[in-house]
């Protein structure tokens, strides 16, 4: 009986004793959210050809002619994160038509070559866009993309005006282009050729779904 007890004694008194490095180490707490640094999370923004619609606005010299065309609107995906928008929506241009056909014909065959280069893009690199605050009443705010056109890119800036409602934006941009930054040549038709800068009109619409 006291043989055991003298044991119990030393036991204990050796775990009392024992230094702290000799305890079992306790567990690492897990990282919590806060601390943990996340990668901003896009959501992207589809568009559809059928939801919007691109137009140009071109005027003939010296006779100050005005020819309208218009064509399907731009398709593909931009994501947004952390406010900034980023991606490529691509333009069919085979699709464009000033509604004639002799005219058009020779627009796309002979200056487009829709043929070589049957696509034109727009490209955003970093947009800012406060997608959260758009309501239904329309805001202008200035942007800046790079058009790729007749295999040339070039810059573009320009105003366009956005709106949401419930889970739908939409929005209009206006820009101005410079042909001879793009082609050689200024396009003429039926002895007129169009004056150097044209206005172009892109109409955009998607969810946020």
């Amino acid at each position: 009986m006291k043989i055991t007890l003298i044991i119990s004694l030393f036991i204990l008194s050796a775990l009392v004793v024992m230094p702290a490095s000799a305890k079992a180490p306790k567990p690492l707490a897990a990282k919590t959210t806060a601390e943990t640094k996340l990668a901003p999370v896009g959501k992207t923004l589809s568009f559809k050809e059928s939801d919007g619609k691109v137009g140009f606005l071109a005027v003939g010299r010296p006779a100050m002619i005005k020819i309208v065309g218009e064509g399907t609107g731009p398709h593909g995906d931009l994501t947004i994160a952390d406010d900034k928008l980023q991606g490529t929506l691509t333009i069919d241009m085979k699709k464009l038509t000033t509604k004639i056909d002799l005219r058009d014909e020779h627009m796309k065959n002979k200056y487009l070559e829709v043929e070589k280069y049957p696509a034109s893009t727009i490209t955003f690199k970093d947009y800012s866009l406060k997608l959260a605050s758009l309501t239904s009443q329309s805001v202008e705010q200035p942007f800046a993309a790079d058009l790729q056109l007749h295999g040339v890119t070039k810059p573009v800036t320009g105003t366009i005006k956005l709106s949401k409602e419930n889970s739908t934006v939409t929005g209009v941009a206006v820009f101005k282009i410079k042909v001879t930054d793009f082609m050689d040549t200024l396009p003429s038709y039926a002895g007129i050729k169009i004056a150097d800068d044209i206005e172009v009109t892109v109409d955009l619409k998607t969810t946020t779904n």
